[in-house]
């Protein structure tokens, strides 16, 4: 089976820790496959946000599906790659 995109999964952040305001944070991506369904997490609330570990999902914002993979590192400038053994 294939992934569907269902949408956002985002971390509530009660008021209290908001300045009196409750708040979505996107933290990733939620798909279904058949019947099971799988949050991809990119990101996590910062400790002492308020955040509680409850995670919601809302369709996506953008529609553009989740966030791009990552590439790999960045090739080394001029194809010089640096030593293990730094002399200082």
């Amino acid at each position: 089976m294939s992934l569907t995109l269902i949408g956002d999964a985002c971390a509530h952040i009660p008021a209290h820790a908001n300045g009196g305001k409750s708040a979505y944070r996107k933290i990733g991506t939620a798909f279904k496959d058949g019947t099971k369904i799988s949050i991809k997490i990119d990101t996590l609330p910062l400790p002492g946000s308020g955040w509680e570990g409850w995670v919601n999902v809302f369709p996506s914002k953008d529609g553009l599906g989740p966030a791009p993979k990552f590439a790999g590192p960045l090739p080394q400038a001029n194809g010089f790659d640096a030593p293990d053994d730094i002399p200082f």
